[in-house]
């Protein structure tokens, strides 16, 4: 099964060398990341369990629960070991 398939908290596909996001956690959020950026939002999430907050604009944010961010975490750093492997 590939990583994309596994994914709950994101939605999206790869393209190449890029992950095109189109939601996250339910919202509509729409951007692209390459490996880099994947993995530098995963450093971001603490490992240990935290609440995380992502802000998308001046009004708008999309709060994650504690299990959320572990699991997004979880998929960003599987993304990203994909994105490498292409």
């Amino acid at each position: 099964m590939a990583t994309i398939d596994t994914l709950t908290i994101l939605d999206g596909y790869i393209d190449g060398k890029v992950f095109m996001l189109r939601g996250l956690a339910g919202y509509a959020v729409k951007s692209r990341y390459n490996v880099e950026g994947i993995s530098s939002l995963a450093r971001l999430i603490d490992s240990r369990g935290e609440e995380f907050i992502l802000t998308i604009d001046r009004e708008r944010q999309v709060m994650l629960t504690v299990a959320q961010s572990l699991q997004l975490r979880k998929e960003l750093l599987a993304l990203a070991e994909e994105l490498e492997d292409n």
